[in-house]
């Protein structure tokens, strides 16, 4: 291996957040490794085996995403999926293996909402449901995922159409295991609503009847929705329902659960008038989301911390706002952004009369400007009042025409498959490319791509 790494053949990349190291070919190198496939009597077996690996690690977010291993699970998970989409596209591909396609884009489901792919998860859940359209447990599982991602990313009637058939599907047979799914589903379906009290009500009797069962993950799910809507709600117990949630995740050892769990928490206290202790819930927060690459949560806290700052420092609050609405174009979880904003515009309104709306705009532009990490910066309280610095452009940072060209494409949301037609090359070349681009920039995500882009010099 030390040898092929030495005559370039391949290159070693190092793993993330202490993740296995793993090595890459050459895009020369795979074309031709490809091409021998192809050619090869055993391709189909070897096409069987990698997408049975990457269907096995796709169950483990079933077990990792509430426990110790979530930062593994995630960074794993995160850096393969190019070989997720290959084995989800050779599945679909084979008549004999939509179902298993099916089962495996349900079954990423958590990592879909997580990593900003939230959209992606749900294109491939609509085109396999496609296929697979006989009556089946599986079925009706994808079903109540789809609706789920549908929700997040506010296409609110292709949401209810889903969750419709999902219903339908099962009056004919009932599955207990997708009992907590659905009700999970139902409370994001009446949060599109605005009735926020039926989706505090579906969320805690998802909590009440999953907490018993093998699925921690999604228990963890419903806690966050029922703790959001007691906050947003003022409900009486909203604080024992926000520290609920924080023991559970800490009964389980979870990373990015807990994250989610402080914001609710700080919430609750910063509307109790203990801001230093919302402050502190917040910045834990964000100093664990550091660990996955999550802007829409990390917009929430920050956000949470602009609420908190507005009596004292009413001018660190107005950036604070600015930095978070400039984090949001990363995201793409909109409902959580709409939720936060029945807050948020009221400390905005605040925050405009206390300072003159010369002054709000001036703040707020100020910190618009700021880069993701820039922003991360100023809220944990290293503020600092020099111009935000362009990062390097395409050519510098060693990025060749067509990668720059790729890169523009992804920053624009368009999926690897999209992006290859538009661009009238193979998916295959567009996923090397990607990886490439990873490998130059030292990143590990597609969202990094597009924050890179979004505060560098553009290239002649």
């Amino acid at each position: 291996m030390i040898g092929l790494v030495d005559k370039s053949i391949i290159v070693r990349i190092n793993g993330p957040h202490g993740t296995q190291g793993r090595y890459r070919m050459l895009e020369p190198v795979r074309q031709y490794a490809m091409e021998r496939l192809a050619s090869s009597p055993d391709a189909s077996a070897v096409r069987h085996r990698h997408r049975d690996y990457f269907f096995r690690l796709a169950q483990r977010g079933m077990s990792d995403y509430c426990s110790s291993r979530d930062v593994e699970w995630y960074a794993t998970t995160q850096t393969d999926q190019a070989n997720i989409r290959e084995a989800l596209a050779f599945s679909l591909s084979d008549p004999g293996e939509p179902l298993v396609a099916l089962e495996m884009a349900t079954a990423l489901r958590p990592f879909w909402e997580q990593s900003g792919s939230v959209l992606e998860g749900y294109q491939w859940l609509r085109r396999i449901l496609d296929r697979v359209t006989d009556p089946s447990l599986e079925r009706a599982t994808g079903l109540v995922a789809a609706s789920i991602l549908a929700f997040l990313v506010e296409q609110t009637e292709d949401a209810r159409t889903l969750l419709r058939e999902y219903r339908e599907l099962t009056t004919q047979q009932p599955w207990d295991e997708l009992t907590v799914t659905a009700l999970f589903a139902s409370a994001l379906e009446a949060s599109a609503d605005d009735d926020i009290h039926k989706a505090f009500d579906e969320a805690e009797l998802a909590v009440e009847l999953g907490i018993d069962r093998e699925n921690p993950g999604l228990v963890a799910e419903a806690m966050a929705l029922s703790a959001l809507y007691a906050f947003i709600t003022e409900h009486e117990d909203a604080e024992y329902i926000a520290g609920r949630f924080v023991q559970f995740t800490e009964r389980h050892g979870a990373h990015l659960l807990k994250a989610i769990a402080l914001y609710p928490l700080g919430a609750v206290r910063w509307r109790k008038g203990d801001v230093a202790s919302a402050t502190a819930l917040m910045s834990e927060a964000i100093r664990l989301y550091q660990m996955f690459e999550h802007p829409g949560m990390v917009a929430v806290c920050i956000e949470g911390l602009a609420w908190s700052a507005a009596a004292s420092r009413p001018d660190h609050a107005a950036m604070l706002l600015g930095a978070a609405k400039s984090i949001w174009q990363y995201s793409q979880m909109r409902l959580a952004q709409a939720a936060v904003q029945q807050v948020t515009s009221i400390v905005e309104r605040e925050l405009r009369q206390n300072l003159g709306n010369p002054t709000f705009e001036q703040m707020y532009a100020k910190g618009e400007a700021l880069s993701f990490d820039e922003s991360v910066a100023l809220a944990l309280g290293s503020e600092t009042d020099r111009k935000p610095k362009g990062k390097e452009s395409g050519t510098r940072a060693g990025l060749t025409r067509r990668e720059q060209q790729i890169a523009a494409l992804v920053a624009d949301g368009l999926t690897n498959r999209e992006i290859a037609t538009k661009l009238v090359i193979s998916q295959r070349t567009v996923d090397a490319h990607v990886e490439h681009i990873l490998t130059k920039l030292g990143f590990r995500s597609r969202t990094q791509i597009v924050r890179w882009l979004d505060t560098a010099e553009q290239p002649d």
